[in-house]
């Protein structure tokens, strides 16, 4: 890593197309610098838990902005809800405006977007949606697939009798926390913190990121940026196995996958996230070089 560099944190909000208020964080480095990171966090969370992350980012000379999901964090809206996964890409391409109009004297600025499980989902959908406006794409633990059990294949059959009758119901299984990380202390801040969701999903949440999920698989192919995913290999929240595949499949030229050994799902807080975050600013680092 390079020489830590100060930075700026600026607390902020948009209102959405939906006229919903749409919560932001920015770290923005005092010097020159010439890369945005832009992050998508998953669902039930907020954006705030990373700032461990975006501190490290920031003093690396990144460009940080991230957002809470309508429905998440200080974020407005239905806790927990949407009627589409459009309504979130669409606010992301809105922050990703913003993002450019602050850096537009700077032409040189490479735009990078990342997430970490629906958050991957969405930043992928994101990037095949407006492939032309991203430097690269970095994935972690992108649930962009189930691996449909027995008990998942029953419920499927039932999704769209109950998000007819009543799509608000919470009835769709919450992520056990101990599966999350191998790192207790993270576990129990993540069960304490009173701004994530500690119920089970709403039905049409549930129903719309499984929309989402088909969805990607019609337009990946429009994913030909650089990317890199990082997946644990003992991450039973979200399946390695669907995430190289769906890396398999991919058009670019430069992608790389990477399969962490022994670790859960949520892996900038597994006991080995020093080593995983220097990989993250290595590879944006090296994408980011000016020509």
């Amino acid at each position: 890593m390079t020489d830590q560099v100060p930075y700026t944190l600026t607390e902020g909000s948009f209102q959405s197309e939906r006229k919903i208020e749409i919560y932001t964080r920015k770290y923005i480095p005092t010097g020159a610098y010439n890369t945005v990171y832009v992050f998508l966090h998953g669902v039930g969370e907020h954006c705030s838990r990373f700032h461990a992350y975006f501190d490290i980012l920031a003093r690396q000379n990144f460009a940080v902005y991230a957002l809470d999901h309508q429905g998440h964090g200080k974020s407005g809206g239905a806790k927990f809800d949407c009627h589409s996964l459009n309504e979130y890409i669409d606010d992301i391409a809105a922050f990703a405006k913003i993002a450019r109009a602050d850096h537009a004297s700077s032409p040189s600025t490479r735009f990078f977007l990342s997430g970490i499980s629906l958050g991957g989902l969405l930043a992928a959908l994101t990037a095949a949606t407006y492939p032309t406006e991203w430097d690269g794409l970095v994935l972690f633990a992108p649930a962009i697939g189930i691996e449909m059990s027995t008990t998942l294949k029953i419920q499927n059959a039932f999704a769209g009798i109950f998000g007819a009758v009543a799509p608000t119901w919470t009835i769709v299984p919450a992520v056990v926390p101990s599966l999350l990380s191998r790192n207790t202390e993270f576990t129990e801040d993540y069960i304490a913190d009173p701004l994530n969701n500690h119920e089970n999903l709403r039905v049409r949440l549930a129903i719309n990121i499984s929309k989402g999920m088909k969805h990607l698989e019609t337009i990946q192919d429009k994913i030909e940026m650089p990317i890199v995913i990082y997946h644990g290999d003992h991450d039973k929240v979200t399946s390695p196995r669907i995430s190289k595949a769906f890396f398999e499949a991919l058009k670019s030229q430069d992608k790389e996958y990477k399969s962490l050994s022994g670790q859960f799902h949520c892996l900038l807080n597994e006991p080995e996230r020093e080593s995983t975050i220097s990989s993250v600013i290595e590879w944006v680092q090296a994408r980011s070089k000016v020509n």
